[in-house]
């Protein structure tokens, strides 16, 4: 009766350990789906991985291959970047590193650096060349204002002494007549009235 009881026990951790290795196979099998699906995740696992590596050559080609493919994530061209980035870098190409890094922020203005993960010198890289691309932004500057118009300007100023001609002048000419008429009485041994010059309004 107690092998009875013994042998009716078996199925049940053999079922149980059957269906814990089913469920752990379809787990690893979703999680290997949803990899493959990620583009290009992958070839940049192998990036990473060449770099730390120092197969900087593999590494570059890794990398490039998944920037050449068409309709490519921005977090995926990010760490394409990245790795690139930090190629030159440990090349001592800092020229090429730098480029890398703008087209980097120029895709992703926001993009930030993990203190935790990247290089100090990458991270300080991404800084310097965010600076510089600030720096150089263009700044809309106000309009200046508009310089009177000198044909404007000119007719006003000939106005201007038109009217004075006018007013002052022709009262002037008037008294220059009178002197030349009383020099004349002079000559022909009248004294002169004496005359005052009338005073000419003033400008506008």
């Amino acid at each position: 009766m107690p092998h009875s009881r013994h042998g009716a026990r078996r199925p049940i951790g053999l079922w149980s350990f059957t269906a814990l290795s089913l469920s752990l196979w379809l787990s690893t099998g979703l999680v290997d789906h949803t990899r493959a699906q990620t583009p290009c995740a992958s070839e940049l696992a192998a990036a990473e991985r060449e770099f730390h590596e120092a197969n900087f050559d593999e590494a570059l080609a890794q990398a490039d291959r998944c920037l050449k493919q068409s309709s490519l994530p921005v977090a995926a061209q990010l760490r394409a970047y990245r790795v690139q980035a930090m190629v030159y870098q440990a090349r001592d190409d800092a020229q090429q590193a730098r480029e890398t890094v703008r087209a980097m922020l120029r895709l992703a203005s926001d993009y930030q650096p993990d203190p935790e993960q990247d290089y100090p010198g990458f991270v300080d890289l991404v800084e310097q060349v965010r600076a510089e691309e600030q720096r150089t932004t263009p700044v809309a500057l106000s309009s200046p204002p508009a310089a009177p118009d000198s044909a404007t300007a000119s007719q006003k100023k000939r106005r201007g002494m038109a009217k004075w001609f006018l007013l002052g002048g022709g009262a002037g000419v008037a008294a220059l007549t009178v002197a030349i008429l009383a020099g004349g009485n002079t000559k022909n041994g009248a004294a002169p009235t004496p005359q005052s010059l009338p005073t000419p309004p003033p400008l506008p």
